[in-house]
């Protein structure tokens, strides 16, 4: 049984979740003042691995990779970015691979559709980390 749930984030501990494997995700929640408009860290916990998710739009690209029986090659060019080969992973390459196997594979894409629709009222509620002052939504005055 898969254990969903979500844990209000205090500060900016996770303002580097696009660094070190997170690069080709949608970026976390941000809130411009934390105790009036809390931001939240959503958790999945299914098969003996916790998945950590900075923005409720970050779980559909992962439900999208583990609802893909067959994966396309994850050979990347080289020679544009020859130095970072060893050192840049992508999100996906950080999963444990024991998720792959087929009935934990369902399981996983099961319970993070639950979690996606759990939390579906957090999805673009809050502005996200790539977001400038000047693209955030102005308040009118009557």
């Amino acid at each position: 049984m898969a254990q969903i749930w979500k844990e209000q984030r205090d500060g900016h501990w996770s303002e580097h979740f696009d660094l070190h494997g997170y690069k080709d995700l949608p970026p976390h929640d941000v809130s411009p003042n934390s105790q009036l408009v809390p931001v939240y860290t959503y958790f999945v916990q299914v098969c003996g691995f916790t998945f950590r998710f900075g923005s409720v739009a970050q779980i559909t690209p992962v439900i999208e990779y583990y609802q893909q029986i067959i994966r396309p090659s994850t050979r990347r060019d080289t020679t544009h970015n020859a130095f970072e080969r060893d050192v840049a992973q992508r999100w996906f390459e950080r999963l444990p691979g024991y998720l792959r196997e087929e009935p934990k594979r369902q399981k996983v894409v099961k319970a993070l559709e639950r979690a996606r629709d759990e939390f579906a009222e957090f999805l673009n509620k809050f502005p996200t980390c790539s977001m400038t002052a000047s693209d955030l939504p102005t308040i009118k005055r009557k």
